[in-house]
C-alpha cells in the first residue's frame, strides 16, 4: 500500500512538472511571437537578418524534431494495436495495453499541435 506521505510527494512532482510544462509552453510561444516580430522588422533592418537566419535554424530544428517524435508515437501506437489485434495479451496486459494506447494517442496530439504552431509560423 502506499503512503499519504508518498502520495503527497508524488502530487507535488506532478504539480511542478505541470508548471514546468507550462512555462515551458509560455517561453515557445514568447519565441514564437518575437520571431513574427523579427520577420516584420527584418525588412527594415538587415542586421536582424543573421537573427532571424537563427531563429529559421531553431524552427527547422524543432519541427524535424515534432515530426519524429510524431513518428516514433504512431509507430508505438500501431504496434499495441497490434498486439490488441492478435490477442497476444492477457487480460491485466490487455487493461494496460488500452491505458498506453490512450496516453499515446493523448501524446500525438499534443505533439501535432505543437508541430502546427510551429508551421503557422511560416504561413
Amino acid at each position: 500500500m502506499v503512503s499519504h506521505k508518498t502520495n503527497d510527494n508524488i502530487a507535488k512532482r506532478d504539480l511542478k512538472l505541470l508548471q514546468l510544462e507550462e512555462e515551458i509552453k509560455r517561453k515557445k510561444e514568447f519565441l514564437l511571437k518575437k520571431r513574427k516580430e523579427l520577420e516584420k522588422k527584418e525588412k527594415l533592418n538587415l542586421h536582424l537578418a543573421k537573427v532571424k537566419e537563427d531563429y529559421d535554424n531553431y524552427y527547422e530544428e524543432e519541427v524535424e524534431k515534432k515530426k519524429k517524435q510524431l513518428n516514433a508515437m504512431s509507430i508505438l501506437n500501431d504496434y499495441v494495436s497490434y498486439l490488441e489485434d492478435q490477442n497476444h495479451l492477457v487480460n491485466n496486459q490487455l487493461i494496460v495495453a488500452k491505458h498506453d494506447k490512450k496516453h499515446i494517442s493523448k501524446e500525438i496530439n499534443k505533439i501535432k499541435k505543437e508541430l502546427d504552431k510551429l508551421t503557422d509560423i511560416n504561413s
